[in-house]
């Protein structure tokens, strides 16, 4: 199976509360099993930055409804093509709260050098490569 990834940052809308962060999880999740799609969201206190991963119909799918989403504004995607393998498998969305500077960091990251380079560099800030469990 070709695997087809996307990573985005955008704008959390204004005083975004955490209880609605959570629903959007478990709505995230829920979704993306159906279409066989995996993924990290990482969230500081103003911004998401999400990779997600999978086949390229489901892929396109979460692309679509991400860019539905009244949740956040200033959608700019970051990378959208093939990699060679999923480099989150366990989770069909894990949400990670992050520090800002974090989040800058893979922001900033040359996603267009090597998706794969940049996945990785983004595996190292989620708990399941830091030794944590993973949900």
């Amino acid at each position: 199976m070709t695997v087809r990834a996307v990573c985005y940052i955008s704008q959390a809308v204004a005083g975004l509360a955490r209880a609605r962060v959570r629903q959007i999880g478990r709505g995230s999740t829920d979704f993306n099993r159906g279409v066989n799609v995996t993924g990290v969201l990482l969230l500081d206190v103003a911004r998401f930055l999400q990779y997600f991963e999978g086949p390229h119909d489901g892929v396109e799918a979460v692309l679509e409804r991400i860019l539905a989403a009244e949740d956040h504004s200033d959608v700019e995607v970051l990378a959208n093509g093939s990699v060679p393998r999923r480099y989150f498998p366990q989770w069909s969305m894990r949400i990670i709260p992050t520090s800002a500077s974090a989040l800058q960091h893979a922001a900033t990251t040359d996603w267009s050098a090597s998706a794969a380079d940049s996945v990785q560099r983004l595996a190292a800030l989620s708990p399941l490569h830091r030794g944590e469990r993973g949900a």
